[in-house]
């Protein structure tokens, strides 16, 4: 999209999900087709809370109403996200009172935090009126050892989220008959590819389509294996204009660029991705800027032998944790305090540690400016 063109749209109310839910939503999916669009509606309602209306796996009960779990739930506590809070609310009432979303039901909800193991894993499995199945895996959330398992990848192949869904989707397959859909948005995307690429082969035959909504990429060697190869053309990879998130580790993924109201790391938001007539507005590719900074973070990792990384990782969240905060929302709440603990952690280091890591961060300055060691 021109800049001309973006300023001009940005004239006029914003396109997105959830404008999209109010305009269109009066259309069944006999009406219309499945879409991209309806993928990114699914990927984010994972984002919610569920637990205790809708039952895990294990117990293997009915599908629930989303309607009926709006009148059972203490609405402040589901809507507590706390990044997007208001527009969690309006998104899910305009899907609610939709004749395309309003009937979905739900079911085999899975909600884990593994601090030992240091995972973050959420997954939740809606059917459409149409009968279709969406499998949807939740990205990171405000925890930090989510985010931590997001940086794991750069070193443990595969971290214990993806190994989780993989379980799950097999666990899934096996009960539910038919056609599968499976996607997420941010880690979720990555855990929807893998998941959707390391399944039983029967029920991997049964998946119609894999989103990956501006979800990172995987090590080099992922791609080269023939379980990748399998799904490749089933894959939906969907980034934003300055997409930082997506492109982590991505090497060989194709993916389409969407235009977003938003600028920088703020485009991963998926309500400011620009949906018009029903239909994702697309850009020519990632903003040239974003693409070298990108290339640049990425040769970076690849530079660092995997110790290195392991270390570099362990240290940096090791000073967030130092605060014994659960959630980014917490640290920041205490900043003060979060912040005198940080310092106290990077103290303790030992010499060695201080040093690799600080070479490790000059040698990403270095490469920004262009030099190489």
């Amino acid at each position: 999209m021109k800049r001309e063109e973006m300023q001009e749209r940005l004239k006029h109310p914003v396109e997105n999900m959830i404008s999209y839910l109010k305009t269109m939503g009066h259309l069944t999916f006999e009406d219309r087709p499945f879409c991209e669009a309806d993928a990114l509606i699914l990927s984010q309602l994972s984002y919610m809370q569920f637990p205790g209306f809708v039952p895990p796996p294990e117990k293997n009960q009915r599908n629930v109403g989303l309607l009926d779990f709006y009148d059972y739930y203490d609405k402040d506590e589901y809507y507590q996200d706390i990044h997007h809070a208001k527009k969690n609310r309006e998104y899910y009432q305009a899907l609610l009172v939709s004749d395309r979303f309003r009937n979905t039901r739900a079911n085999y909800y899975v909600n884990k935090i593994g601090k030992v193991e240091e995972s973050q894993f959420c997954a939740i499995t809606f059917f459409l009126e149409n009968g279709l199945v969406y499998v949807a895996f939740r990205g990171t959330d405000d925890n930090i050892i989510g985010w931590k398992e997001d940086f794991n990848m750069a070193f443990l192949a595969p971290v214990p989220a993806q190994k989780k869904a993989m379980q799950y989707l097999n666990e899934i397959g096996k009960m539910i008959p038919g056609p599968l859909m499976v996607g997420g948005h941010s880690k979720g995307g990555n855990l929807a590819v893998y998941a959707a690429m390391r399944c039983d082969p029967t029920i991997q035959k049964r998946i119609t389509a894999i989103y990956s909504h501006d979800g990172p990429g995987f090590r080099m060697e992922t791609f080269k294996t023939a379980e990748y190869d399998v799904i490749k053309s089933r894959i939906h990879k969907i980034v934003p204009h300055s997409s930082v998130i997506g492109m982590l580790l991505e090497e060989h993924e194709d993916y389409q660029t969407i235009a977003s109201y938003q600028v920088g790391v703020l485009q991963h938001d998926p309500y400011s991705w620009i949906i018009h007539n029903g239909e994702f507005v697309y850009e020519k590719d990632l903003n040239e800027r974003r693409k070298k900074q990108n290339k640049i973070l990425n040769e970076w990792i690849t530079s660092l032998q995997e110790e290195e990384r392991q270390i570099f990782v362990d240290n940096l969240f090791g000073i967030f944790l130092a605060a014994e905060k659960d959630t980014i929302t917490e640290w920041t709440d205490d900043l003060k305090n979060s912040i005198l603990a940080a310092s106290e952690c990077v103290k303790e280091m030992d010499e060695s540690q201080r040093k690799m890591m600080q070479c490790m961060v000059k040698r990403l300055r270095w490469m920004r400016r262009g030099k190489r060691i």
